[in-house]
């Protein structure tokens, strides 16, 4: 997953959407995940597959969150996700 921040997508939002049609883009805006950008031509099973390890793993990473909370977001129910405490 490619993450960047609000002040670099403003600048340069075509670089997002250049790695969005490889992989989901994930925009932070502070610490704070903020929002994905992911290509429309990709389908909505892939996006879950990718995103749900990148995402946790990329968290974990950026201490944002725990161990344990990374792993929650990857055993959570996609549609019904449970509620992380960071």
């Amino acid at each position: 997953m490619y993450v960047t921040n609000v002040q670099s997508l403003k600048k340069n939002p075509s670089e997002a959407l250049r790695h969005a049609e490889q992989e989901p883009v994930l925009v932070m805006k502070g610490n704070e995940p903020n929002a994905l950008i992911f290509n429309l031509k990709t389908s909505l099973g892939d996006i879950n597959e990718q995103l749900k390890p990148a995402l946790a793993a990329s968290l974990f990473k950026d201490r944002v969150l725990s161990l344990g909370a990374a792993t929650q977001i990857l055993f959570a129910n996609w549609f019904h996700p449970v509620k992380i405490r960071a």
